[in-house]
């Protein structure tokens, strides 16, 4: 299941001017406990190595920046776009510079891209 915008907020810190994601602080309640360990403590673990750290900075389809939230593949592009709009883009975000590794929501609009040709490098197929 995908994040909601709201969801990526309680998880997410978000500067649009540079469109740098920073992990935020967590709650035990956001953990579930396993029978070797208490969720206080898996928070505090996650905590110490996650916390204030950036995000979604692995390299991630063809030269953007993304990486995992709960176990699932996220595009930073695609975060920042729908922490800022409230809403997840129906396409992948354009680069109005080019650079798929700036995500200052300057730089990101909306794209009439299909999202498969995204992943696969295939905008030679487009031009």
């Amino acid at each position: 299941m995908t994040l909601s915008p709201k969801q990526l907020h309680e998880l997410l810190e978000v500067n649009f001017a540079t469109g740098e994601l920073r992990h935020k602080f967590r709650t035990p309640d956001m953990f579930e406990a396993t029978s070797e360990h208490t969720a206080e403590d898996l928070c505090k673990w996650w905590n110490e190595d996650y916390a204030g750290n950036p995000a979604l900075t692995g390299n991630y389809a063809v030269g953007g920046l993304g990486g995992t939230l709960l176990d699932k593949r996220y595009s930073a592009s695609r975060v920042v776009y729908a922490m800022f709009y409230g809403q997840w883009p129906h396409r992948i975000p354009a680069y109005r510079n080019g650079n798929k590794r700036d995500n200052r929501i300057s730089n990101l609009e909306k794209s009439d891209k299909p999202y498969e040709r995204y992943f696969t490098g295939a905008d030679h197929l487009t031009k």
